[in-house]
């Protein structure tokens, strides 16, 4: 379906109601329900940040060759 600018329009129905929704309107709607999932104090960036890092040293400790000697 597309929006009064021409844009697109995702459509839903949700507890018997016909929803349309523009693209930028649900990824709002979805940020900020995720946003109420993160703990007070908690960057999910910085926890999947240090988990890749843990997760690249790994990987990097298990590919190094180790010195014969």
């Amino acid at each position: 379906m597309i929006g009064e600018d021409g844009g697109e329009l995702q459509l839903s129905i949700v507890d018997g109601e016909l929803r349309a929704m523009t693209p930028k309107a649900a990824r709002m709607a979805i940020q900020q329900h995720v946003g109420t999932l993160e703990p007070p104090g908690l960057s999910m960036v910085d926890e999947l940040i240090a988990y890749r890092r843990a997760e690249a040293k790994h990987e990097w400790a298990i590919d190094r060759p180790v010195a014969a000697g």
